[in-house]
Parts: structure tokens; C-alpha cells; sequence
């Protein structure tokens, strides 16, 4: 599985130079950050005894409120079923930090920079919208049981800007 950590490190230097950064790289621990225009941050974490960079966005907070977050997880849930294209994206709670993300494993047994290139702007994508979403108060409201659907476009591709 080393070969994967060194694939990871690849894609990770490909993407870097693509998004025109001095140096996208994993650390010791096999981790790496992305932040774009100060609101979107992507982790990435490559496990040597898996053959997946694990990519991971926060969405927002978990609300203090049980009800509340039981209604919003109930709604991030049922969301998750719409994702667009071939995203194997779940909905997290990382209780430690009391935040809710969105995460995606990215397979890394090839180099192939374009797939890769490709979930990374979905990943971003979709964390851009869901975002928007989760402050209009959207996830888990009454709005959806109402008769009113929640967006389920997939939002158009845009040029990232880190």
C-alpha cells in the first residue's frame, strides 16, 4: 500500500500546480489542507494501509439543540441519497469538534490526474452549495415535507479559486 501514499502525493502535487500553488503536499502525517477564498476548506488524508485519499470538507456546526440536530441530520441523510453523478460522498458528525462533514474516499491506485481532478470540484462543489443550504435553514425543515423540494441540481462547474 506504500505505492498508494506516493500516488496521493502525485495527485496532490498535480493539483497544486494546476490551482497555480508553490506546493500542495501531505505532511508527516499524511495529511494535507486546502482552503479556498477563506470560507472552503478541503482536508485530505492518505491512510498507507488503504488504497484511498480520504477527502473531507466541514459543511457547518452541529446546532446544540438535540431536536434541531436531529432534524438537520435527518434532512443531510436523506439528502445524501440525491447525490449528483457517481459521488461516494457521506454526511459525518465529528463529535470532537461539533461539526458536521461531508466526505469523500478517492480511489488512488492509478495517477490518473483528470478523475482525480474531477471529484475534488465535485467535492467542492457540492460542500459550496450544501453550505449555502445549511445557513438558509434548509436541511431538516418543514419546507420539504410541505410539498417543497430541496435543489437536487448539481451546481455548474466553476473555476476554483484558492
Amino acid at each position: 500500500m506504500a505505492n498508494s501514499i506516493e500516488n496521493a502525493k502525485q495527485l496532490l502535487r498535480e493539483l497544486g500546480s494546476a490551482l497555480k500553488l508553490d506546493k500542495l503536499e501531505l505532511d508527516e502525517s499524511n495529511t494535507a489542507r486546502l482552503v479556498f477564498d477563506d470560507v472552503l476548506t478541503v482536508d485530505f488524508e492518505a491512510d498507507p494501509e488503504a488504497p484511498f485519499l480520504h477527502a473531507y470538507a466541514v459543511l457547518g456546526a452541529m446546532p446544540s439543540d438535540p431536536q434541531v440536530s436531529a432534524k438537520l441530520l435527518e434532512g443531510l441523510l436523506a439528502e445524501s441519497l440525491v447525490m449528483p453523478g457517481e459521488m461516494p460522498a457521506r454526511v459525518v458528525v465529528d463529535k470532537s469538534i461539533g461539526m458536521i462533514l461531508l466526505t469523500v474516499p478517492i480511489p488512488v491506485a492509478s495517477t490518473e490526474f483528470e478523475p482525480f481532478e474531477q471529484k475534488i470540484g465535485a467535492l467542492v462543489n457540492l460542500t459550496e452549495d450544501w453550505m449555502t443550504r445549511l445557513q438558509r435553514g434548509e436541511f431538516g425543515n418543514d419546507k420539504q415535507s410541505s410539498g417543497q423540494e430541496a435543489s437536487t441540481e448539481t451546481p455548474s462547474h466553476r473555476t476554483i479559486a484558492v
